[in-house]
C-alpha cells in the first residue's frame, strides 16, 4: 500500500516547543527521584538483610549478595531520574 503526502504526519506546535528546566522544576525531580529511590533502596536493603540471615551468611555472602542486589538499584534510580526529568520537562505537562 502506497503512502500520500496526506498521510505523513506533522507535527503540532505543542510538539515542537522546546523542553525548558525552570527551578520549580528542578525541585519537581529532585523530589520525585528521592522519593522513589528511598523507597526501592529500602526495599534492596531489607531483601539482603533478610536473604542473608535466613541462610545464614557470613561477611564476604553479605557483601556478594549486597553487590548482587546494588545494581540492579542503581539502575532502578538512574531509569527513575531520567523518568522523573522527561516528565517534569514534556510540554504537555506545563
Amino acid at each position: 500500500m502506497a503512502h500520500s503526502a496526506q498521510d505523513a504526519v506533522i507535527p503540532s506546535d505543542k510538539t515542537r516547543r522546546r523542553r525548558r528546566i525552570t527551578p520549580a522544576q528542578m525541585v519537581g525531580i529532585v523530589a520525585v527521584t528521592l522519593f522513589i529511590s528511598t523507597e526501592v533502596a529500602a526495599v534492596s536493603a531489607a531483601a539482603v538483610w533478610g536473604i542473608s540471615g535466613l541462610l545464614g551468611l557470613k561477611r564476604g555472602g553479605e557483601i556478594t549478595l549486597s553487590v548482587a542486589f546494588g545494581l540492579p538499584t542503581l539502575f532502578a534510580v538512574v531509569r527513575t531520574a531520567q523518568l522523573a526529568v522527561e516528565a517534569e520537562t514534556d510540554p504537555e505537562n506545563n
